[in-house]
C-alpha cells in the first residue's frame, strides 16, 4: 500500500494519522485485497490473532507491573501503619499541649500538620446488625426503611399472556456475528 496522505507514519507495519493516532491503513495489505477463499481468510485472521496476542501479551506485562507496585504499596503502608502506631499517641499529647495556649486547632510543622477537630455526635449502625434494624425500624418508624423495586420482566412474560405494547418490546430471534482468533484474555480482577 503506498502512504495514505503525506503526514502519515508507518508504526508497526500500520499508517498512522500522527496527529489523531488514526491508523489509515496496513502496509502490507494492497488496496484491491479482498477475502475470497480460505487461504485470504486465514491471512486476515492470522493479522487478527497476531494482534490480538500483542495486546494480551502487553496486558500480562501491565500485570506484572502492577502486582509489583500493589507490592511495593503494601509495604511502605505497613510501615507507615507502624509508625502511626508508635507515634500518634505522643504526637497527639504534643499537639494538645502546645496548641492549649491558642485559639487554633492545628498545629503546623515542617513535614506535616498536626490537627485536632470535634466530631458532633451522631447515631451508627452496629456493624453486623443492619438486618435487625431494618427489622426494628419497620414497626417504630416505617418511613425509614427504603424498598427499592425491579421488574423482573422474565417472570412478567411467563404470567400474563398479553403485555402492553406501549411499555415492552419483543425483540425477535436474530443471528449475530463475531471473529474470535482463539485468543482468550484473562477476566479482569
Amino acid at each position: 500500500m503506498t502512504t495514505p496522505n503525506e503526514n502519515a507514519v508507518l508504526v508497526g507495519g500500520f499508517w498512522v494519522d500522527p496527529d489523531t493516532g488514526e491508523v489509515l491503513g496496513c502496509a502490507e495489505i494492497k488496496q484491491e485485497f479482498a477475502v475470497r477463499d480460505r487461504g485470504s481468510a486465514e491471512w486476515a485472521l492470522e493479522k487478527m490473532q497476531n494482534l490480538e496476542a500483542d495486546l494480551l501479551a502487553l496486558e500480562a506485562r501491565e500485570k506484572a507491573i502492577r502486582e509489583a507496585i500493589d507490592s511495593q504499596r503494601k509495604d511502605l503502608a505497613r510501615r507507615r501503619e507502624w509508625l502511626g502506631l508508635r507515634f500518634d499517641a505522643e504526637l497527639e499529647a504534643f499537639a494538645r499541649e502546645t496548641l492549649a495556649m491558642g485559639k487554633s486547632r492545628t498545629l503546623k510543622l515542617d513535614h506535616g500538620r498536626l490537627s485536632l477537630r470535634t466530631v458532633p455526635e451522631r447515631v451508627a449502625l452496629r456493624e453486623g446488625r443492619e438486618k435487625e434494624a431494618i427489622d426494628w425500624a419497620r414497626s417504630a418508624c416505617p418511613e425509614a426503611v427504603k424498598t427499592t423495586e425491579r421488574l423482573l420482566a422474565s417472570i412478567a412474560i411467563e404470567k400474563v399472556e398479553a403485555l402492553p405494547d406501549d411499555l415492552f418490546e419483543r425483540v425477535p430471534e436474530h443471528d449475530t456475528f463475531r471473529v474470535d482468533t482463539g485468543i482468550k484474555a484473562e477476566p479482569k480482577a
